[in-house]
């Protein structure tokens, strides 16, 4: 009888050893390709400003957040090496301080990211801070350092050509300056 049960595990072990190998590998396949669920922390948000009249006067207020992301544990293991962004479109600008809603359509991927999906964000809303641009026409000042190289004189003051540029920016970068120095 004793003899029965050791046969039976030692008969044919190789192809055993095989099967159980195979089962272990499709077990481990079937697994990988469950959805499951992560939170990446420290997700940075960004800006994608498209209004000519405004510009950014500080970074997003928080400018990292944590997602939450479902999908296959391979494309989530991708995910936290490749590192998401968030970035929030801003086509009009109404205020110079906005909150807006984090949506996760904006959540950034990397490729061939198709079945990982971000499914909340924490926090979910953001404040932008946005300043006027202004333009105004400033002199331009040439100057020049040291003495011409020997055998070199100056035929004249250095003059700029034209005399005066336009300059376009935030109103209070605008307001620092007097003039344009070449």
């Amino acid at each position: 009888m004793a003899t029965r049960i050791s046969e039976l595990f030692t008969r044919n072990w190789t192809l055993k050893l095989a099967a159980l190998g195979l089962a272990l590998l499709l077990w481990s396949v079937v697994k990988a390709e469950a959805p499951v669920r992560v939170t990446i922390p420290d997700v940075p948000v960004e800006v994608a400003l498209r209004d000519a009249r405004w510009t950014a006067a500080a970074p997003p207020a928080p400018s990292n957040v944590s997602v939450v992301f479902s999908g296959p544990v391979r494309d989530l293991l991708r995910l936290a090496v490749e590192r998401p962004r968030i970035v929030i479109p801003v086509d009009e600008v109404a205020d110079s301080a906005e909150v807006h809603l984090l949506q996760p359509r904006w959540v950034q991927l990397g490729r061939d990211m198709e079945r990982a999906r971000a499914e909340d964000i924490r926090p979910s809303t953001v404040r932008l801070f946005f300043e006027r641009v202004s333009t105004r026409l400033l002199p331009v000042i040439a100057s020049t350092h040291g003495e011409p190289l020997a055998g070199y004189r100056l035929d004249g003051p250095v003059r700029a050509d034209p005399p005066a540029i336009t300059v376009s920016g935030p109103v209070s970068r605008l307001a620092e300056l007097e003039f344009v120095r070449l």
